[in-house]
């Protein structure tokens, strides 16, 4: 399988910015492409330090309950990487995303891979 066709996601526990810029370097190197999970709104500050992402990964019913979707979408948008909403409980929740210009969801029930929602 050709590595550009994988996609490695890390953790959210990995907080150490240079141990965090390492990984994803190294799979880069390889061919891969790298998602980078949000534990929190506020790591997408974070995001432009480290190497750069393919994609980036937050919890929908965090940053719904924290009211920070929109920023999260902007400020993604202005880094050029997709932003993917994960954990998406129900349609109401799918429905409040969509609001906020969302492409890319993520839904454990209906399927395990990012689907575009335009």
């Amino acid at each position: 399988m050709n590595p550009s066709r994988v996609v490695i996601e890390l953790p959210a526990t990995v907080a150490h910015k240079t141990f965090l810029g390492y990984l994803t370097k190294s799979y880069q190197h390889y061919g891969f492409k790298v998602v980078g999970n949000l534990p929190n709104a506020g790591q997408i500050m974070a995001v432009s330090d480290m190497a750069r992402l393919e994609f980036i990964k937050m919890d929908a019913g965090n940053a719904l309950r924290d009211s920070v979707v929109k920023h999260l979408v902007v400020y993604a948008h202005r880094l050029k990487i997709p932003l993917i909403f994960s954990n998406i409980c129900d349609e109401a929740q799918f429905n409040a995303l969509q609001q906020f210009d969302v492409h890319f969801v993520q839904e454990p029930v209906f399927n395990a891979r990012p689907v575009q929602v335009r």
